[in-house]
C-alpha cells in the first residue's frame, strides 16, 4: 500500500457541521470539541487518509504539521485530553506541556478526522 500524505487547510468551525459530525456527545463534550477546533482552525496540516481505510473506515489521520503551528496543535489536543472519560492530563496543563515539549506526549487512543472539516491543498505522497 502507498503512503498517501496531504497537505490540507482547516476551514472556520462550523457549529451545524460539528453537531452532526459529533451527535450523540454530551453537552460538555461537544464544548470540548468546539474550543479544540476552534484552535486549529484555518490552520494546515499533514494528513494522511491511508491508515484508516484500510479499516474500511473514512477517518483522516494527522501525520504531521508545521513547526509554526506547533502551539495550536498543543492546545487542540490539551482540550481533548479534557474528556472525562479517556483525558490523561484533566486540568493539568503544567504536566501536558511538559510532556508536549519534551516530545513524551502519546494521546490515550487514536482519533480520526471528518473530511469536512478541512480542504486539500495538495497532495505530497511519499
Amino acid at each position: 500500500m502507498k503512503l498517501r500524505i496531504y497537505l490540507v487547510k482547516f476551514k472556520e468551525v462550523d457549529m451545524n457541521l460539528l453537531k452532526e459530525i459529533y451527535d450523540g456527545m454530551s453537552q460538555d463534550e461537544f464544548h470540548i470539541i468546539v474550543k479544540a477546533f476552534n484552535h486549529i482552525a484555518v490552520s494546515e496540516a499533514y494528513l494522511t487518509d491511508s491508515f484508516m481505510q484500510v479499516y474500511g473506515d473514512d477517518g483522516w489521520s494527522l501525520a504531521s504539521y508545521n513547526s509554526e503551528n506547533d502551539i495550536k496543535w498543543k492546545r487542540f489536543m490539551y482540550e481533548l485530553e479534557q474528556d472525562e472519560m479517556f483525558g490523561s492530563y484533566r486540568n493539568d496543563w503544567s504536566a501536558f506541556s511538559e510532556d508536549w515539549d519534551n516530545r513524551d506526549y502519546e494521546p490515550a487512543g487514536s482519533f480520526t478526522l471528518d473530511r469536512r472539516l478541512f480542504d486539500i491543498v495538495e497532495e505530497v505522497t511519499v
